[in-house]
C-alpha cells in the first residue's frame, strides 16, 4: 500500500510543495511515525503507512 491522496486533493500539496509533491509525499508515505494531514473540515487528505500500522485503519478507510 503506498501513500496516495485522491487526485482532486493532491492539487492542495502542489501549491504547497510546487514541482516537489511527489517527492514530499514518498518521504512521508514511508515513514514508520504515524502522519495524517487534515483538511479545514477535518477530512483526512494523507494517511501514511505508519498511520495504517498504528491506527489499523487503511488508507481507503482513513481519506475523505
Amino acid at each position: 500500500m503506498g501513500a496516495i491522496t485522491h487526485k482532486d486533493q493532491r492539487s492542495k500539496f502542489d501549491a504547497f510543495f510546487p514541482g516537489r509533491a511527489d517527492e514530499f509525499l514518498r518521504m512521508l508515505g514511508a515513514w514508520s511515525i504515524p502522519f495524517a494531514l487534515l483538511d479545514a473540515d477535518d477530512a483526512v487528505l494523507f494517511w501514511n503507512l505508519g498511520a495504517v500500522k498504528f491506527y489499523g485503519l487503511g488508507e481507503e478507510e482513513a481519506l475523505g
